[in-house]
């Protein structure tokens, strides 16, 4: 599916199965970071860390954005 019908833009939305730890399966759009399950637990989308989330230089490559003095 390249978009949702019932939605009237043209982004673009590409889905993902992931397993629960009950062991259904659980559809994510990439739109979602997460969605529960019929079990009621949450299923979570994988992240990856961006640079800004490890570097040591990520203040002074981004500047110091939201930090209040």
């Amino acid at each position: 599916m390249n978009r949702c019908p019932g939605n009237s833009s043209n982004r673009l939305l590409d889905s993902t199965v992931i397993t629960c730890s009950c062991g259904k399966e659980v559809e994510l759009f990439s739109d979602e970071q997460r969605r529960k399950c019929k079990c009621g637990k949450f299923v979570c989308q994988k992240t990856v860390p961006k640079c800004a989330d490890w570097c040591p230089s990520a203040e002074l490559c981004l500047g110091l954005i939201g930090k209040k003095e």
